[in-house]
């Protein structure tokens, strides 16, 4: 199931022309899916977490 999961979200991503995975940060799955890019905390839901609890 978790290899199934893994394949699609993949797929999603890939870019079968340039044959790479184009991320594109502004995706809601890829907003949900990845927590930090570039050094930096992007989940919402993660960041809302992590904010609540250090007030």
């Amino acid at each position: 199931m978790y290899a199934n999961n893994l394949q699609a979200l993949l797929l999603e991503f890939w870019d079968a022309e340039a044959k790479t995975i184009s991320l594109n940060l502004e995706d809601d799955i890829l907003k949900t899916a990845l927590i930090t890019h570039n050094g930096e905390l992007i989940n919402p839901t993660i960041k809302a977490l992590l904010t609540q609890e250090s007030v």
